[in-house]
């Protein structure tokens, strides 16, 4: 009897031990299944959300081509926005055309009205509102303060951009959608400069190099932008929808 006690009981053992590991397995399982659920739940909305980015960086981009009466102001911070971004890529950005035109056109109406402006205030110094005088003078002032600033913008900009084509000349003309980046005249440029560049090289040293050095297109003499170097980047409204990989 007691022997038939002690088997039964190390049965019992064993079943209980074998319960306790199939509940163990069915726990790691159950887990291992919430854990892909949970997986698969933040790949979606992930995806979502790059969606939704997407969709409303293009409603921005069709509101603006929309808008023909786009304000000035609102064109120069967005060239503003421009400038700043392509100061800190490590690649050249997309030309934008539409906020330079703008912008110059600008400069030069604005440049037209202050030399008016100019010439009736030397008409009125004569005259004895000297108080109107000053004030006019003092927004002439301001009014050129205000086109310098503007002006030191767009010409960094275009300058910035033209630092880009000397530095990775030989990457951009490699590379197509380098290439279709650059408006008409920085594509000229960048042609002209490549020509002068090689020319330059074969009458100084080249000629005299062995042939196998003596090509200038050979990958290890091709300079390219570091895409992997960090930048610097800024929120213009809170949004918490937004992931950065």
């Amino acid at each position: 009897d007691d022997l038939q006690h002690n088997n039964n009981n190390n049965n019992n053992n064993n079943m209980s031990q074998q319960n306790r590991a199939r509940m163990s397995q069915n726990n790691t399982q159950n887990t291992q299944n919430t854990q892909q659920l949970i997986n698969n739940e933040m790949d979606s909305q992930y995806d979502d959300i790059k969606q939704d980015s997407k969709e409303q960086e293009q409603d921005d981009i069709d509101e603006y081509d929309d808008d023909e009466d786009f304000p000035i102001s609102d064109v120069i911070e967005l060239l503003t926005i421009a400038w700043r971004n392509e100061k800190l890529a490590p690649e050249i950005l997309e030309y934008e055309q539409e906020y330079v035109t703008r912008v110059k056109e600008a400069i030069d109406e604005k440049e037209e009205e202050i030399e008016d402006m100019d010439e009736q205030l030397r008409m009125n110094n004569n005259n004895d509102n000297v108080n109107n005088n000053k004030i006019q003078s003092a927004s002439i002032y301001w009014f050129k303060k205000e086109i310098e600033r503007i002006k030191y913008i767009l010409h960094s900009y275009l300058r910035i951009r033209l630092w880009k084509i000397q530095k990775y000349i030989l990457w951009i003309l490699s590379d197509d959608e380098s290439y279709n980046k650059l408006s008409k005249e920085e594509q000229k440029f960048a042609l002209a400069y490549s020509d002068l560049n090689e020319r330059h090289f074969k009458n100084c040293f080249i000629r005299d190099l062995p042939s196998k050095y003596q090509q200038l297109t050979d990958p290890e003499m091709i300079i390219k932008p570091n895409l992997s170097k960090f930048v610097i980047i800024k929120s213009n409204e809170n949004n918490d929808n937004i992931l950065i990989e």
